[in-house]
């Protein structure tokens, strides 16, 4: 929650790319980070506006707040996707969701 608000496009990118991360989790996450992703469109100019603040905002709390950071309780069905690759492992656990939305 103590993120400072993005001051250039290389910051939003940044902040964007951490948050991007973990999408999949946030309903409708394209409409809430649309005012911050139209940033770095190409050609257009920075400017850091009452809608930008609100969305960055809105992300910070859904981030901290969410059902993503929620610990698994062992009496629940609960579903562990991983990803593996040459460089790495990653792994996500899903809480509450089989026989829901995936």
């Amino acid at each position: 929650m103590e993120w400072v608000a993005p001051r250039n496009v290389d910051e939003v990118r940044f902040f964007m790319g951490f948050v991007g991360y973990y999408r999949r989790f946030i309903w409708n996450f394209s409409q809430i980070a649309y005012p911050i992703l139209s940033l770095h469109r190409k050609g257009k100019k920075f400017e850091w506006m009452e809608e930008c603040e609100s969305s960055f905002v809105n992300l910070k709390q859904l981030l901290t707040h969410a059902q993503v950071l929620e610990i698994a309780n062992p009496r629940k069905e609960f579903l562990v996707c991983t990803y593996a690759c040459e460089k790495g492992l990653g792994r996500v656990l899903i809480v509450g969701w089989i026989g829901g939305m995936l």
